[in-house]
């Protein structure tokens, strides 16, 4: 099995990872601002949570936020 097909096959717990408001709150930055960052292949990891009748959530990696949020890494905004 290739390797991508086995990382399709894994599944991840997104249900400790912050919601958009959460990660952009403690981060400090509007929601606009993360929007552009995970455009960009910056900031934290994100995925997409399922939810039952609804779109799926995007969501962050809570350690990846909170290693921003600790090294209070300055946002560039272009």
């Amino acid at each position: 099995m290739s390797p991508s097909r086995m990382m399709s096959t894994l599944s991840i717990d997104l249900s400790a990872w912050y919601s958009k408001p959460e990660a952009a709150a403690l981060l400090g930055i509007s929601e606009h601002t993360l929007d552009r960052m995970s455009q960009r292949g910056e900031g934290p990891e994100r995925r997409e949570r399922p939810r039952q009748g609804k779109r799926p959530e995007p969501v962050f990696c809570p350690a990846d936020v909170d290693a921003l949020v600790a090294a209070k890494t300055p946002v560039r905004i272009m």
